[in-house]
């Protein structure tokens, strides 16, 4: 599961990634993921 965003609080960020999610940020023509290089996602059943 991921959350994408345009525009967002820093805190929204941090606690996405908290909760196991990847955090999409969507710039013009792209989209990134800016999970920190020690993520590790949840898996969901």
């Amino acid at each position: 599961m991921a959350v994408a965003y345009l525009r967002a609080e820093e805190s929204a960020n941090k606690y996405a990634e908290r909760q196991g999610l990847f955090v999409i940020r969507a710039t013009r023509d792209n989209a990134n993921i800016i999970n920190k290089k020690d993520f590790k996602p949840k898996t969901f059943p």
